[in-house]
């Protein structure tokens, strides 16, 4: 019966482990620039492509504060730090994927 508590104990547990992934992952999508905290996401992406014709602009950063910022620059960074961020979580998951069983933790 001990044994079988054992391999309960160390049994793998997927969501969690993706949920960790996705936490770390989170993290990393946070840019600071201009004085400001930025979330490196898709809508944010989008706004900044809105204004590619504007040398700066004023923009509400993560924590609701104006920050005056070149578009262009700020759009650079973020596309960069996306796509470096998208690629280590597909690497990781891949990862994730392959274990199967508690015995491959």
């Amino acid at each position: 019966m001990t044994e079988l508590r054992q391999q309960a104990r160390a049994a793998y547990d997927r969501t969690l482990a993706q949920k960790n992934l996705r936490e770390r992952m989170s993290a990393r999508m946070i840019l600071a620039h201009a004085g400001g905290l930025w979330i490196c996401d898709q809508s944010l992406i989008a706004m900044l492509y809105c204004y590619q014709d504007e040398n700066d602009v004023v923009l509400l950063d993560s924590q609701d504060i104006p920050r005056r910022i070149d578009p262009k620059e700020l759009l650079k960074l973020i596309k960069q730090r996306h796509q470096e961020t998208m690629n280590a979580w597909m690497v990781d998951y891949a990862e994730l994927a392959k274990i199967r069983t508690a015995k491959d933790v």
